[in-house]
């Protein structure tokens, strides 16, 4: 990071002659060893001959390095300290099976996580906003663009320049909350259609059943490319016998490993996948099912009460929620969605006194009753 903002706060470009500059990039770059004279072979190979589709290698063939005939711009020595240094600050999270670095994307798990969606077309990290002095913790929502090049009040405070950054401001999860309040108690006043349409979809997915068996697909994928690396592996070693490049000996020992964990591998799969035994139709009584859920519908959708709206019922009517530096733009899912998102905004201080400030004075006819709204004040 401090690299990064050295190299914007003096101008410089990357490669591509952007700006702003990654710190993925840069620690790419400090772990080629390219810069210190060094060529690294095979860090990518081609399991499939056919298919000729290149693959990253995890170890599963011996990485070659030699001595180029370019010319080096560091020795050696500092290629060698920077990659202990780096390595000293970097976590040890690996999975456990394949001893490889964990990857991928965690999935949010508020509904506001789920649903904004900033301006520049990142989604929001949840953050620690503040704690009171009875250790109560608030949070609150930023941008992902803005957590990986600062905020534009950090920037200028630290001389960087702002051209390209979100101006979207980090959101307090309180003010989600009572704009989420005021629409469904001020827009979604049409009780009565709001039932109509979830029962209708209640009523086309009641009789959808099916055999409840734990998911173990993504599990079940892993150990199958854990499998083929392994088979790949079992090849390789053939073809290093027969250009003579490994000994008898050491071909069998590592060929009696990676059977075993070709072995190990097809065990584990088949443990996992369900088998499903066929069992005789039970008789469901549908109607008693939906007059049960429609009675707890009816509490759901009721509006009128002064708690906080639950996540469910906000996650079903609103599709997304789109957030720039001016206002919140609310999609409404169906026919409750209009023409325009509703754009809204919070003003004031949560201790003193908030406002929401929405921008339609009438809605449109199909969200209820119209007529003008005041402001919400929330003590």
């Amino acid at each position: 990071m401090a690299i990064k903002n050295e190299m914007e706060r003096t101008g410089r470009r990357t490669a591509t002659g952007l700006p702003n500059w990654h710190c993925t990039g840069i620690s790419q770059t400090l772990k080629n060893s390219f810069y210190c004279g060094i060529i690294t072979y095979h860090k990518e190979y081609t399991p499939d001959f056919l298919v000729q589709k290149k693959v990253k290698n995890y170890g599963e063939m011996a990485l070659t390095q030699v001595q180029g005939r370019h010319e080096p711009i560091i020795t050696v020595e500092e290629y060698e300290r920077v990659q202990k240094i780096m390595k000293s600050k970097t976590g040890k999270l690996k999975n456990p099976t394949t001893g490889r670095k964990l990857t991928g994307v965690t999935p949010p798990k508020t509904v506001w996580g789920r649903l904004m969606i900033c301006s520049c077309g990142r989604r929001f990290n949840r953050r620690k906003w503040r704690t009171n002095a009875n250790g109560e913790k608030f949070f609150g929502y930023q941008c992902y663009g803005t957590t990986q090049t600062g905020t534009i009040k950090s920037r200028l405070k630290r001389g960087l320049p702002i051209d390209g950054i979100c101006q979207s401001p980090m959101i307090a999860e309180w003010k989600l909350q009572m704009m989420a309040n005021y629409i469904f108690r001020h827009f979604l006043i049409n009780k009565q259609k709001v039932l109509e349409i979830a029962n209708s979809l209640l009523e086309e997915h009641i009789s959808d059943t099916e055999v409840q068996v734990q998911d173990n697909s993504k599990l079940i994928e892993q150990k199958r490319r854990e499998l083929d690396r392994a088979n790949t592996k079992r090849r390789n070693l053939v073809d290093l016998l027969s250009n003579c490049d490994i000994t008898r000996d050491d071909y069998q020992e590592a060929r009696a490993e990676v059977d075993r964990q070709i072995d190990k591998l097809k065990a584990e799969i088949e443990e996992l996948t369900p088998v499903v035994e066929p069992t005789e139709e039970e008789e469901i009584d549908y109607e008693s099912k939906i007059t049960v859920l429609r009675y707890a519908l009816e509490q759901y959708t009721n509006f009128d009460t002064d708690g906080d709206i639950p996540e469910s019922v906000i996650e079903a009517f609103v599709e997304k929620i789109e957030v720039s530096k001016d206002c919140f733009r609310w999609h409404l899912r169906g026919d409750f969605g209009g023409d325009s998102p509703i754009p809204m905004n919070v003003e004031g201080n949560r201790k003193k006194g908030a406002t929401i400030s929405p921008q339609y004075i009438i809605p449109p006819a199909n969200f209820g009753d119209s007529g003008s709204y005041q402001g919400l004040i929330l003590n």
